[in-house]
């Protein structure tokens, strides 16, 4: 595998991350602390036995590192007020 192909999923990951805060705002803040806790909880998760290939690596850091993104942008972005447009 290139080293490039990791690297273009895990920037597509957090594109993906912040364009859905972008469009649809921040959720509750629960949703927000459960990406969080699940992309932790993916992250420490030993792979099984016969899933060892770069392939399922990449697939799992693009998963974590968009829930990382949304998580924290998410709580983050929340604390921000909201400006309403004037016409």
């Amino acid at each position: 595998m290139t080293p490039y192909l990791p690297m273009i999923a895990y920037c597509g990951a957090v594109t993906l991350a912040i364009g859905l805060l972008y469009a649809f705002d921040t959720q509750r803040w629960f949703w927000h602390v459960l990406a969080l806790a699940l992309a932790f909880a993916i992250g420490f998760f030993p792979n099984p036995s016969g899933y060892n290939s770069p392939l399922l690596d990449t697939i799992a850091g693009s998963l974590i590192v968009f829930l990382l993104f949304w998580g924290l942008g998410g709580l983050l972005l929340g604390t921000v007020p909201h400006r309403t447009k004037h016409a």
